[in-house]
């Protein structure tokens, strides 16, 4: 693990940290002034490749007892590095009911988070971005900031091995609750490197009353 970590490694030197096992969650908040005013957080899924998150979605477990942690830290970093207004990502792995960082971005997670986020909150996520990274006045696109209603998420779509794309088939229940699908890939395609090959992503809105079917069925 050393000597490929330090093959790709430009500048020949490594980082060894502790292995920390545990759930991975992630956070998307808006900074103002300094000052958290939005947050959206996600359980994350990893299932073949362990490391790449294949699904997303609210609300995130026991997110409530580690908020606070999460919330000051965010703050902390903004005051000390004078961060300017905009998002702030942090992905981490919960152990023993404390948060362990993995990852900070000024950014939303990938996979076009953004659609998810905006359905569920009312913001328009890719306005808010663009006119704060523009320097341009948001106020109004805050304005529309409601509770959620539902929760949406996102599930990429990955063959369990390599091989040629027979055919794609999706759960009929699951089905009902999509607003989007997005392929890159269908049948005929050959995959040659599964654990990192995205065939599409489904996008999906769960109800209140769908989260236990969802936690059930999730890995289906």
């Amino acid at each position: 693990a050393v000597r490929e970590a330090f093959s790709r490694s430009k500048i020949k030197r490594v980082l060894i940290e502790e292995y920390i096992e545990g759930p991975q969650q992630g956070i998307t908040v808006f900074v103002q002034n300094k000052k958290v005013v939005l947050e959206y957080a996600t359980n994350d899924y990893s299932y073949v490749n362990p490391y790449m998150v294949w699904m997303a979605c609210p609300p995130a477990d026991n997110y409530q007892s580690i908020r606070n942690i999460i919330v000051n830290d965010i703050e902390k970093i903004a005051k000390e590095k004078d961060i300017a207004d905009g998002l702030f990502t942090i992905q981490y792995i919960v152990r023993d009911g404390k948060p362990y960082y993995v990852e900070t971005m000024r950014r939303a997670l990938g996979n076009q988070h953004y659609l998810c986020m905006s359905k569920d909150t009312g913001v328009d996520y890719y306005e808010l971005y663009i006119r704060s990274q523009c320097g341009e006045n948001y106020s109004e696109v805050l304005k529309s900031a409601h509770v959620p209603e539902c929760y949406s998420g996102f599930m990429a779509i990955f063959a369990p091995s390599n091989g040629t794309i027979k055919s794609i088939e999706i759960d009929p229940e699951f089905q009902t609750k999509l607003f989007d699908i997005k392929m890159l890939n269908g049948p005929g395609y050959s995959v040659t490197d599964y654990l990192n090959d995205k065939i599409g992503t489904l996008y999906f809105t769960l109800k209140h009353e769908d989260l236990s079917w969802f936690r059930k069925n999730k890995k289906n």
